[in-house]
């Protein structure tokens, strides 16, 4: 029944007038599909309503395999793409990724045909270059209609919204995969881990007009159980299959650091309790100093080079340099190096973990966070399939590279253009990061001036990445990239900056004080007892007499007499006296 189930949503996709008149005549509902995801998937294509828990395409694509479809079944699709836009939104990125999936495979077979003159394979190209960058000018107008505005609001309470965990192609296809084949399937952390690879492959590969180099640092929250494991084991599995060495676990040094980078220019390094690295950066010993110093340097210094640390000389470079030879006694380089880092964390233990120094100084406005909502439910397998050729292919072109030694020593960018629209998208990011700079400049403070301060650069980062990821042949940054990237940009500074009100506190007493109001927040305007407080957050009497009075100087709570006269509190209303 399942694999019927999957032909129907696949059929309804692909021949729309068809499917649905068939099944108006065979009286199909959505009752009738025996999988939970299948019947939201059939009736919220059926009522252009909601979109289904899980993505859409993904059935699809499962259903399709690896088969080229014909340019009769992608015109059917672009046809109903403009309602499949009210339903689910990914289904235009399965569209654009059908589109470049074509054009590659017609790139490889043109460029692998023996038989084809030299003289005429540009032609060739340009005439599928022409047929594909059509396919995309019709996606496009579907798209205008539903462009983000670059200020839009955002709700901060809420984890990641599953509409900014997407971007077309590789990192779609890699996170799907991971999603599928996870023991506890998470959407949020397997978009973060498939981000992080698309920043590895493309390190020291490509920039933009603007210098930007696709080196990102990014963590991924979930609770205990929650599914972080999967994406650092599916990139794992990637690297292997790519006979690379450059997917790590930790680093211990900034010295460490610099010698893994000066051997392997492009790291990913995937780091586990990410929280636990915060807490060592707290303490300013020489070596999280260095360590601190380096983790920044090779994020800024990725469009130039990274000098090493100056050791001693050798007793034959002492001979050389009394002799009067200089030559080759400076101190090394790493041209371009290419730094991501993947950390994950439970959400608690990370925000705890946060300070003031952290955020100011650069580390975390330099870093994405991507936070989960509920642990999701209990995969059903299989807990392995093979790796896509979307994803395999363009790993492999992308690897290649890594392998010549010439390249690493001298690696040769590739600069990706800016599409017509990009200035006037860019142009409106930053003046709405001007004004979010300059808020925050006028309420002193710091760190919303260290977050905002690196937003478009961040964006800049994402945009560059999601045009790679979008067609690694021949990638155009677009402005529909560069909103989607500053949508993103905003919700994970505006979560940071939210936490950090609540998390961050300057000495014990003001945790206490930190730690009582969350725990008042959860209880909203009904309030809880002083005695429910102290016995759960375990605080003396003389502590939750200090928490208190903190926090009604701060007017951030309100005291009342409950039944029996026992004490209550809640927090006040925002705007309220």
């Amino acid at each position: 029944m399942e694999e019927s189930e999957r032909c129907v949503l696949a059929n309804m996709v692909v021949y729309p007038e068809r499917a649905f008149e068939l099944l108006g005549r065979l009286g199909v509902r959505a009752e009738d599909f025996s999988v939970p995801a299948h019947r939201n998937a059939f009736s919220a294509l059926i009522g252009k309503g909601v979109a289904p828990t899980e993505r859409l395409m993904q059935v699809v694509e499962r259903c399709l395999g690896e088969r080229k479809l014909t340019n009769e079944e992608v015109d059917a699709f672009y046809d109903l793409a403009p309602s499949l836009a009210e339903v689910d939104h990914v289904c235009i990125s399965f569209a654009q990724g059908v589109a470049r999936r074509n054009f590659q495979k017609d790139a490889l077979r043109l460029f692998s045909d023996p038989n084809l003159p030299a003289d005429m394979l540009s032609s060739q190209i340009d005439e599928a270059k022409a047929e594909f960058d059509g396919r995309l000018g019709d996606i496009g107008r579907i798209l205008g209609v539903s462009v983000p505005e670059a200020n839009e609001a955002f709700d901060d309470s809420l984890p990641t919204p599953e509409e900014l965990l997407d971007m077309p192609g590789f990192v779609n296809a890699l996170t799907d995969l991971t999603y599928r084949t996870s023991q506890r399937p998470d959407r949020s952390s397997a978009f973060a881990g498939a981000l992080a690879m698309m920043s590895h492959l493309a390190g020291r590969k490509y920039t933009d007009n603007r210098c930007t180099m696709p080196n990102i640092y990014l963590v991924a929250l979930a609770y205990s159980g929650g599914g972080k494991e999967a994406p650092r084991k599916m990139n794992k599995r990637l690297s292997m299959e790519l006979d690379t060495f450059g997917v790590a676990d930790q680093f211990a040094s900034g010295p460490g650091l610099e010698d893994a980078l000066l051997v392997n220019p492009s790291l990913l390094f995937q780091m586990d309790e990410f929280d636990t690295l915060l807490n060592e950066l707290k303490d300013k010993t020489t070596l999280s100093e260095g360590m601190m110093k380096n983790i920044l340097s090779f994020f800024s210094e990725s469009a130039s080079f990274h000098a090493m640390r100056k050791k001693g000389l050798t007793d034959r470079e002492r001979e050389l340099l009394a002799s009067g030879v200089r030559k080759n006694l400076g101190g090394q380089v790493i041209r371009f190096p290419s730094l991501t880092i993947f950390g994950t964390a439970v959400p608690e233990h990370f925000y705890n973990a946060l300070s003031l120094r952290a955020l100011t100084n650069g580390l975390l406005a330099r870093t994405l966070v991507f936070e989960s909502g509920h642990r999701g439910e209990r995969g059903r397998g299989p807990f392995e399939e093979p790796l896509p050729g979307e994803v395999l292919q363009t790993a492999q072109m992308l690897s290649m590279r890594e392998k010549d030694p010439n390249w690493l020593l001298k690696p040769v960018r590739m600069t990706v253009p800016d599409a017509d629209d990009v200035f006037e998208a860019l142009e409106a990011i930053r003046a709405e990061e001007d004004r979010l700079y300059k808020a925050s400049e006028r309420a002193r403070d710091g760190a919303g001036m260290a977050v905002w301060a690196r937003g478009v650069e961040l964006a800049g980062k994402l945009a560059l990445l999601y045009a790679v990821s979008e067609n690694p042949t021949i990638p155009k940054i677009t402005a529909r990239g560069v909103l989607w990237a500053w949508k993103l940009v905003q919700h994970s500074s505006r979560r940071m900056l939210a936490m950090v009100e609540a998390y961050v506190a300057d000495d014990a007493e003001d945790a206490d004080a930190q730690k009582l109001k969350r725990f008042i927040g959860e209880y909203g305007r009904k309030g809880v007892m002083r005695s429910v407080a102290s016995n759960r957050l375990h605080l003396s009497k003389k502590r939750m007499d200090a928490a208190v009075q903190t926090l009604l100087d701060r007017r951030v709570i309100e005291e009342y007499d409950g039944k029996g006269g026992a004490k209550l509190y809640r927090l006040k209303k925002k705007g309220g006296k």
